[in-house]
């Protein structure tokens, strides 16, 4: 029994050991079918890419469908036009077509032939050193990267506003891609982005014939010329604007802002809007604001235009009400302590020391007319990125706020016929939603001149 025992032993034994053999060899054949270099699982990603292709080539070529039919209707060129899809987003630079997929941060690329015809869609050869692969990739950029970073990302895409923040400061900035040459191109007029007539009747010369190439931004100015700007702007493939009107901390006094008393500023939700300003300070404390990685200044009007055309400036080409502050919009008392400001006598708050103090009271906007004799509509002017229509909206586009109305503001442009004028932008609770729309230019004040419903927005260049 004992021999018997050990026999049996030892064919178990044998027989596990062949079995275990077996089942390495299997298994080995199976990681390999699966994981190998032709295996399921790169067979699956292999799929998954394909379709991720497919789908961001496919939605590319109906939005330049689209696009050819904005030509057709509107005489609107597709060059240095973008727009976000489902899957990532498209433009149009250099004779090319871009669809980037976001997840993936491939980018595909089909020409443009002379008859209008989108060619076969590729993975892109692009580098990192293009213009095209820096303005759809903000999140390269050094400033953001490493134990040395000066900011950090806070929301948003390329393509639908990607923001920073100062991380020493909390100040916010959102990216404006420039993904080519042609796509940072001086274009609107005074009361509308894309009718010179209206710049003749307005200041007696158009604007968008002009040669901008010489511009004088005036001997404070960080860049001089259009020239050097587009330089600078082409070269990082963008340029941060200020997510808000530059605003003040000490939002509750009463006292008048003078260029003589100014402190820090800062670009963040809640705060009074610098005003009372003149074009003059407002491009000292631009230009000295940030230096840490990047460079401030005050914002161009070349930039103004480029941002409004990221916007879309479409969106209220016409009436601005929509999402704008004005004398004829009505909003509501969005929080209790709310900080506004009226320029006018009003029952809400009778106005203190003058035309132009500012107060932390609740309002409700009135709806009046303002072309009655005696206008007494409230000329309100809220706090930065505060602003609340009555049916909820706010006046955010792709996580910019307060473009359209609350304050005009200062850009470092000159059109008027003599050296000594500068521009504002934008319209102002002082306006009508529809003349006073996202992309108004006015020219008739000069560079020292103040006024209570007048600031700034400033902008930060890449190093």
């Amino acid at each position: 029994m004992k021999g018997q025992m050990k026999k049996t032993n030892g064919i178990t034994l044998i027989a596990l050991v062949i079995t275990i053999i077996v089942m390495l060899i299997l298994a080995g054949v199976s990681i390999s079918l699966i994981a190998g270099e032709n295996g399921i699982l790169k067979r699956a990603t292999q799929a998954v890419d394909t379709h991720k292709q497919a789908t961001v080539v496919e939605e590319a070529q109906m939005a330049f469908v689209d696009w050819q039919m904005d030509y057709i209707t509107d005489g609107v060129a597709y060059e240095g036009r973008y727009a976000e899809i489902q899957s990532g987003a498209v433009v149009c630079a250099g004779g090319k077509m871009y669809a980037i997929d976001n997840t993936t941060s491939k980018i595909y690329e089909a020409s443009l032939p002379a008859n209008g015809e989108l060619g076969e869609f590729a993975e892109s050869t692009l580098n990192k050193t293009s213009q095209i692969y820096k303005a759809t990739h903000p999140e390269e950029q050094a400033i953001l990267k490493g134990d040395s970073a000066t900011y950090e990302y806070v929301t948003g895409t390329w393509g639908t506003g990607y923001v920073i923040k100062d991380k020493s400061t909390n100040d916010e900035f959102v990216w404006i891609p420039v993904v080519s040459d042609s796509a940072y191109a001086k274009k609107s007029g005074s009361r509308n982005y894309h009718m010179s007539a209206q710049n003749v009747a307005d200041h007696g010369r158009d604007v968008v014939a002009l040669d901008v190439a010489g511009d004088d931004y005036g001997t404070n100015a960080l860049v001089t010329s259009e020239a050097t700007e587009r330089a600078a702007v082409n070269a990082a493939g963008g340029f941060y604007v200020s997510r808000y009107e530059i605003g003040i901390d000490n939002a509750t006094r009463d006292a008048k802002q003078t260029d003589a008393n100014w402190g820090t500023v800062k670009s963040q939700k809640g705060l009074e809007p610098a005003r009372d300003i003149s074009q003059t300070k407002s491009l000292e404390i631009a230009n000295a604001w940030k230096t840490n990685g990047v460079q401030s200044g005050l914002i161009t009007g070349t930039q103004w235009d480029t941002m409004c055309k990221f916007i879309g400036w479409d969106k209220c080409d016409s009436d601005c009400t929509t999402w704008g502050n004005y004398i004829n919009v009505k909003s509501k008392a969005y929080a209790d302590g709310a900080m506004w400001h009226s320029g006018y006598q009003n029952a809400a708050a009778p106005a203190k020391n003058g035309l132009s103090n500012w107060y932390n009271t609740a309002v409700t906007k009135d709806n009046r007319d303002m072309l009655s004799a005696k206008d007494t509509t409230e000329r309100v002017v809220f706090a930065t990125g505060s602003f609340e229509n009555e049916n909820g909206g706010t006046t955010a586009q792709k996580n910019i706020y307060d473009v359209a109305g609350n304050v005009w503001e200062w850009t470092t442009e000159t059109i008027t016929r003599d050296a000594t004028h500068r521009v504002v932008r934008g319209g102002s609770t002082h306006d009508n939603g529809w003349n006073g729309l996202a992309t108004y230019r006015y020219g008739d004040n000069t560079a020292s001149d103040t006024y209570w419903a007048v600031g700034f927005r400033a902008v930060l260049y890449v190093k």
